[in-house]
């Protein structure tokens, strides 16, 4: 990160450490108040007076908030983009790809006959995600991506959370297929590690070669609550051989 982009980060920590403590203060002195209220001090102004001080310090702290919003998310993107772009691709050994539908039928998804598996599931920590499964087969990714996107927005997703995870098999994966795997997982991760970002409906794309090599981007933390995350645990289990 350079000299400018961490004096904007210092200021920012700084206007947001300010804006807590008017927040906390507002609070405090308005308990103040009503305790020595209740204790018989203070006079007809004094109700006026704590109202005001209080609103006034919530409301400075607000704009003082709102002030930096923009700035906060840039640096934040500025530091995902920089994260995104170390990213090394995650190579897994896997079961037989067209044997995963097995594994599908057994958790209870569903198949639509346009060769989607999907199931809605609870969890906890992000309420319910309704995946979505598809094995297709390519020999140009780079066209199968936008083609298979298309079909896909075009279904009615009625839930907050959604994954999309679509395994490609294709015999040989190149470096042109390895970029443009990690463009488009890049895009989903970088939305979902926005600021304010409460639900998703994001896609985990996987390649597979001849020897079902699974290649994929994902994030360094396997156990968290993004719904990126989510879809990564649920290839893990359906790629995973059977003993």
């Amino acid at each position: 990160m350079d000299e400018k982009s961490n004096k904007t980060k210092k200021r920012i920590y700084i206007i947001f450490s300010i804006a807590i403590f008017l927040i906390v203060f507002a609070f405090v002195f308005a308990i103040i108040a009503e305790s020595l209220k209740e204790n018989g001090y203070g006079d007809f102004w004094s109700p006026l007076v704590s109202l005001l001080v209080f609103f006034l310090s919530l409301l400075t702290a607000i704009i003082l908030l709102f002030s930096q919003l923009k700035d906060a998310v840039d640096i934040d993107y500025k530091d995902i983009t920089e994260k995104m772009n170390q990213m090394d691709i995650s190579i897994s050994d896997g079961t037989n790809p067209y044997e995963i539908s097995n594994k599908l039928l057994s958790m209870k998804f569903k198949k639509d006959g346009s060769g989607y598996y999907n199931k809605k599931k609870f969890h906890f920590l992000k309420d319910s995600i309704h995946y979505y499964y598809k094995l297709v087969e390519s020999t140009n990714i780079s066209k199968t991506l936008p083609y298979e996107f298309s079909i896909y927005n075009g279904i009615d997703i009625k839930c907050n959370n959604s994954c999309f995870i679509l395994v490609i098999k294709k015999n040989s994966i190149t470096k042109t297929d390895k970029e443009s795997l990690k463009s488009i997982s890049k895009r989903y991760m970088m939305f979902e590690s926005l600021p304010f970002i409460k639900t998703a409906h994001t896609c985990f794309v996987v390649l597979c070669d001849y020897d079902n090599k699974y290649y994929y981007y994902t994030f360094k933390n396997k156990h968290g609550i993004k719904v990126y995350s989510y879809g990564h645990r649920l290839l893990l289990k359906l790629i995973k051989k059977d003993a």
